[in-house]
């Protein structure tokens, strides 16, 4: 059960963010954009896990 609820879970964190790619009006910008997103969130997750 529990895997089936993981599964479910990755489809909704995946379907706001596919869908905001749309919002850009080039490619480049929105690869800039996510790519700045995901380096800010693994900056978070090592600041966490280094005070851990």
């Amino acid at each position: 059960m529990k895997v089936q609820f993981n599964m479910w879970l990755i489809s909704l964190i995946w379907l706001p963010i596919l869908a905001f790619i749309f919002l850009f009006k080039t490619a480049a910008k929105a690869l800039i954009y996510m790519l700045s997103a995901n380096a800010v969130i693994y900056l978070l997750f090592l600041c966490l896990w280094y005070l851990e």
